[in-house]
């Protein structure tokens, strides 16, 4: 026997606060957390209301749009507070920020959230996913075989030289799994929006909607001005690509088939503006030449060198602007059907990088030298392309960083397509004000014949002005005219139409990068989560490690698509499609969806996670958990019971030290050669709480001590967190001491990097 010693746990329901969620009125809740939102974070993450910032914080502006908040799931997990980024901040005293690190130490701090405010944030968001559950409840479901049907009736009211070339995306599986009605209204538009920006045909791409609840959206390969090529590109990287097995799913499917002459008519909207918004199928979709040179001189007949010695090109250059880090120039070439614009931008302000000392080029004697650009053209229909280059033209996908940043990106690249889209939501941009203009014009330092090209190149403000207000027009009536809103009226005011304050495109791009839950996982593999359940015996190895997560967690999208097909074959009738159509990990993984990087506060490059070896326990039955980090980091591991009593599980007396975990390596708990047992003895729920951190000290508060036998207690939860945040706090205001002194700054001991918490079922 392996059991030295047997951890009996009380399994009863957890009641951290005195009055639970449950009991109070949700829309109180959210007027709460609203008001504590406002105080304290709206400064730097909402747009509007921001302090000393031009532009919000890592990207995030709309931290009091509760609702998107709660569809977006990226810094919220409706019903699991505990793994909600915005409360990990807060009770880890990482946020408000200027609460707890200061510039100038003599200059008080702003106020931090007190435990009742932190308390209202969790609160509310357990009883949002308590919300969406009742919804979920009266959502009727939509089969995959119902999308087939819809798809194979559209196409019988169709001339058959239309329905041969007709094409399909579809929303079902957003709705399915819990899409709100306006999230759902938002993607729609996102993906219409992309078709026309992917297309250099003169008309319009239709707003055409069908199907269960419109979640299918109809368009034709000929209005796109495509052929069979564009659409097998797509269906050569599509991770999603099945087929039904069974009738009359199967028969359906077949004539779908056999009507469009294409093995697979449909693909998912939000994978589609995923794959096709950036390189590489961007600009294949588009078929646009690799070299700038080309694009200029063949596709839009533009003589950018021409128009500058002609004086017909238009400039403004400024020193800061939303995306780029130094200094700028932006130029406008009229074009025959539109506008072709340039920007000029710098890896630095020294010399020839600087405009300000010398503001002509890009050749010529004393000429600036720019490293690189990026240029946006008008697309027949009055949507706009886009194309990153370095400064001798060539194709860029990615920006470097020392020149550019696009901080909603997960590794905080301007990413070519996305990234542009994101930026330029309504068109081209009017913030960017000229400066060289009116300093050139004064300083006698410039000869004549610099001052006077350069008052030639500038425009007064006034017409540039109008220039870009009559690109914009053209932009806002292109999206009008495909039957999109770009514009929406929103309490009396006219707004630009976004979700969670992001362009529609990007809205749907951001839906299907996010983690995903249960229920999401279970609408695209087309079961509901009770069906997912149900099945989730039927796979091992690292498929069944990702459905015990998904039981109390979220999973990264990158690990589901890569066992998709696994997941679909082993769980559902639907088998992968035969043929040369099926990707392969490494093609979707590397060629559609870059490997994703950047810091903990505005990605997921830290994954955590946590899940036990079976959804449910009968009282006094062995439990396993798996912990598995995605750095290398220090582990805590305790539960808590019902009273709020907290019971250390890892450190103990057999591994009284917090262990080291490698990343991507499973931790079990217990391990065979631990010499102890994890069981649940009593009936009801149990909360267990994983605390990766950096430091070997482990979470301070949670040590293992040795007088207190096997295992510790450690006593209430409320006090031991208000000691893991005291402690934080002494270390932020310790490290900010060091910094005024010269001392080299070390990380916080007890910073935790990573939570995780699952509650366990005994019966």
């Amino acid at each position: 026997m392996r059991i030295a010693s047997t951890i009996l746990v009380s399994s009863l329901l957890l009641a951290a606060a005195p009055a639970s969620a449950a009991e109070q009125d949700l829309d109180g809740l959210r007027n709460g957390a609203s008001a504590i939102l406002e105080q304290h974070c709206s400064r730097c993450h909402q747009m509007g209301k921001l302090v000393n910032l031009t532009r919000a914080e890592k990207d995030f502006g709309n931290i009091l749009d509760l609702p998107a908040l709660v569809q977006e799931r990226r810094r919220i997990m409706p019903g699991q507070h505990d793994n909600s980024k915005i409360w990990q901040l807060m009770f880890n005293k990482k946020m408000p920020y200027d609460a707890y690190t200061l510039d100038d130490p003599s200059k008080p701090a702003a106020k931090e959230p007190n435990a009742a405010e932190i308390q209202t944030i969790a609160d509310w968001i357990d009883a949002e996913g308590k919300a969406q559950q009742a919804a979920a409840a009266v959502r009727v479901f939509v089969r995959d075989g119902e999308v087939i049907k819809a798809i194979a009736d559209d196409l019988g009211t169709l001339r058959s030289d239309r329905a041969a070339t007709s094409r399909y995306l579809t929303l079902t599986h957003l709705y399915n799994g819990g899409a709100s009605d306006e999230a759902i209204e938002v993607y729609r538009q996102g993906a219409v929006k992309l078709l026309n920006s992917l297309t250099f045909e003169h008309d319009p791409i239709k707003y055409e909607k069908l199907g269960p609840k419109d979640t299918i959206l109809r368009f034709n390969l000929k209005d796109m001005g495509w052929t069979d090529e564009q659409w097998n590109l797509l269906l050569a990287a599509n991770p999603f690509g099945v087929r039904p097995q069974v009738k009359p799913d199967d028969q359906l499917f077949d004539l779908v088939a056999h009507t469009t002459g294409t093995p697979l008519a449909y693909v998912r909207a939000d994978w589609f503006v995923f794959a096709g918004a950036q390189p590489p199928l961007y600009d294949k979709l588009l078929k646009l030449p690799d070299s700038i040179d080309e694009i200029e001189r063949d596709l839009l007949h533009v003589d950018r060198n021409a128009d500058i010695a002609d004086y017909k090109a238009q400039r403004a250059g400024f020193q800061k602007s939303g995306v780029s880090r130094n200094n700028r120039l932006i130029e406008r070439h009229p074009m025959q059907w539109g506008a072709y614009w340039a920007s000029y931008d710098f890896g630095s302000n020294e010399g020839v990088k600087s405009l300000f000392l010398h503001p002509l080029g890009p050749n010529g004697p004393d000429a600036f030298q720019h490293d690189g650009g990026e240029f946006i053209f008008s697309l027949p229909n009055g949507m706009q392309a886009y194309r990153l280059s370095t400064s001798k033209g060539v194709k860029l996908d990615r920006g470097p960083q020392n020149i550019v940043l696009d901080p909603s990106r997960r590794d905080n690249a301007v990413t070519n397509g996305i990234s542009c889209m994101g930026c330029h939501v309504v068109g081209m941009r009017d913030d960017g004000k000229d400066e060289l203009r009116k300093l050139v014009e004064g300083d006698h330092n410039f000869s004549v014949a610099t001052r006077e090209a350069v008052m030639a190149l500038h425009p007064v403000q006034a017409e540039m002005d109008k220039l870009i207000a009559a690109d914009k027009a053209r932009f806002l009536n292109a999206m009008s005219a495909a039957g999109l809103q770009p514009l929406v009226v929103k309490d009396g005011k006219l707004v630009v139409n976004v979700f969670g304050g992001k362009e529609m495109i990007n809205a749907l791009f951001l839906n299907f990068e996010n983690n995903l839950t249960k229920a999401a996982a279970a609408a695209e593999l087309g079961l509901t989560p009770q069906q997912l359940d149900e099945a989730a015996g039927q796979v091992g190895g690292e498929a069944h490690e990702l459905l015990r997560r998904l039981a109390n967690d979220q999973v990264p999208r990158d690990q589901f698509d890569r066992l998709f097909a696994e997941l679909s074959a082993k769980l559902t009738d639907n088998r992968p499609l035969d043929g040369n159509y099926v990707p392969t990990a490494t093609a979707v993984n590397t060629a559609v969806a870059p490997p994703l990087v950047g810091d903990i506060s505005n990605s997921y490059d830290f994954d955590l996670a946590l899940f036990a070896d079976k959804s449910g326990y009968k009282a006094g039955e062995y439990v396993t958990l798996t912990v598995k980090p995605s750095k290398d980091c220090f582990l805590t591991l305790f539960s808590v019971d019902l009273k709020g009593t907290v019971s250390l599980l890892v450190p103990n007396k057999f591994l009284p030290a917090a262990p080291r975990i490698s990343a991507g390596q499973a931790f079990q708990f217990p391990r065979a050669s631990d010499g102890f047992d994890f069981t649940l003895n009593d009936p009801g729920r149990e909360k267990v709480t994983a605390v990766c951190s950096i430091s070997e000290q482990g979470l301070p508060g949670a040590e293992y001590d040795s007088s207190k036998g096997d295992f510790s207690t450690l006593g209430d939860e409320a006090a031991l967190n208000e000691k893991i945040a005291k402690t934080r706090e002494i270390k932020v205001r310790e490290t900010l001491a060091q910094q005024k002194s010269g001392v080299k700054i070390e990380p916080p001991s007890g910073s935790a990097e990573a939570r995780r918490a699952i509650v366990l079922e005994v019966h």
